[in-house]
């Protein structure tokens, strides 16, 4: 009986660890399953993200130009984005070229030679005004771009692909001359007009746009209307001067000059009243100007010319209008010229002689030429960066340094000090 029980334990036993033994083996299986990994080479590895990864594309569907060529031109951009936004070229060769007044869901950004555009959306419109320095003959390239339309009044186009993108050359179309033999009629000028106001003297430069439409030459007198003193004239046109204004002799077709001088009246109007006549008038940051007499303000752009100074204004001149301005000089404020970086003093003290200071300092000096140094005591020595310098005062006995313009120039001076600023034991700086 003993027996059978002990050979029935026996059996159990060998039951459960054989159900051990073969849980350990499966569960050791599936977890070597799901554990699995593969050892692959770095560079690889960044090959399989890539691939996985989604790519940053800009596309520019389509650009359109049309409007006024001479005058103004408007360009539109769509396109869309997938994935991340990045600024893409979109003129190239536009060192000729002004984009101006955009809106929509895109910015322009520019370098001398390239415009630039970065989208706002994924699905982006973007319209802008173009404008050129010059409008006889000019020409760009439009970068990444699906489809390019273009068309023009006063112009022919002629279109043609680049490696680098759409090559679009632009031709003013002259307008037709009278025939000959036919009545005379008067060229039309567009005047573009620059005054600046300075505190001693008024200058001026005054741009003329002439179309002379008969099949001859047409002579044609420039006058001076604001007393304007000519100091030199731009043209390639035969001409002469006398104090009532310039004659030129224009041949058919369009020309140009220019006036540089500087006016002695008090006021301003443009030299013609017929056809556009624009004015920029700027001054110096130094005055304060009030300007009146002109109605119609435009933007900067719009004159063609640039300015010298920040806030300048511009006009567009009717017949009517004469300008007038007063001018006064504004307060500023005084700035500070040089500081202090760091000052170190040694003192020797005798019983039986007088005390001799030292001091090191180094200062940066923002543009004085001289800078005064109040002092209590007798100057023994002084160099700058190393050199030694002459001993120098002004009238109020300050000491004269001689420090050039920039930082960290070291100053070493000796001196003694009186008695009364011994006593007092004040520094020199």
């Amino acid at each position: 009986m003993h027996d059978a029980i002990s050979h029935s334990i026996s059996k159990f036993f060998a039951a459960v660890l054989a159900s051990a033994i073969l849980f350990s083996n499966v569960s050791g299986a599936a977890g070597s399953a799901g554990s699995s990994s593969v050892t692959l080479p770095m560079q690889e590895y960044l090959d399989l993200r890539k691939q996985s990864e989604k790519t940053n594309l800009t596309s520019i569907q389509t650009v359109k130009i049309s409007g006024d060529y001479g005058q103004n031109l408007e360009l539109k951009v769509q396109g869309v984005v997938s994935g991340r936004a990045e600024s893409v070229v979109l003129i190239s060769d536009a060192t000729n070229l002004e984009i101006l007044d955009c809106s929509g869901s895109a910015v322009i950004t520019r370098t001398p030679t390239e415009i630039l555009l970065l989208p706002l959306a994924d699905r982006f419109n973007m319209g802008c005004k173009m404008q050129f320095k010059t409008w006889q003959e000019n020409a760009f390239v439009i970068r990444n771009a699906l489809s390019v339309q273009a068309s023009a009044n006063n112009a022919d186009i002629q279109m043609e692909d680049q490696e680098e993108g759409r090559l679009l050359h632009f031709y003013r179309r002259m307008r037709s001359l009278a025939a000959p033999g036919g009545p005379v009629q008067e060229p039309s000028v567009t005047g573009r007009y620059r005054l600046t106001v300075k505190s001693d003297e008024v200058q001026f430069e005054y741009q003329f746009s002439i179309y002379n439409p008969n099949s001859s030459v047409f002579t044609l007198t420039l006058p001076k209307k604001n007393q304007e003193i000519l100091q030199k004239i731009s043209t390639n046109l035969e001409h002469s001067e006398k104090d009532a204004g310039v004659t030129a002799q224009l041949p058919p077709g369009e020309s140009q000059m220019i006036w540089r001088g500087r006016l002695t009246g008090d006021g301003f109007v443009p030299t013609f009243t017929k056809g556009r006549q624009m004015l920029l008038f700027e001054n110096d940051p130094l005055l304060q100007v009030n300007v009146t007499g002109a109605q119609k303000k435009i933007s900067l752009q719009d004159v063609g010319i640039s300015p010298h100074f920040t806030g300048a204004q511009a006009f567009l001149m009717e017949k009517t209008d004469h300008l007038k301005w007063t001018a006064k000089e504004v307060q500023v404020f005084e700035g500070l010229q040089f500081t202090v970086q760091n000052a170190n003093y040694r003192f020797f003290w005798s019983p039986s002689t007088s005390a001799l200071g030292e001091a090191t300092f180094s200062i940066d000096n923002q543009g004085l030429a001289e800078i005064p140094l109040p002092l209590e005591a007798r100057v023994r020595y002084l160099e700058v960066d190393g050199v030694p310098q002459i001993l120098a005062k002004n009238s109020n006995g300050e000491l004269l340094l001689r420090v050039p313009q920039g930082n960290a120039h070291q100053v070493f001076l000796q001196f003694e000090p009186t008695s009364k600023g011994s006593r007092d034991r004040k520094s020199v700086v």
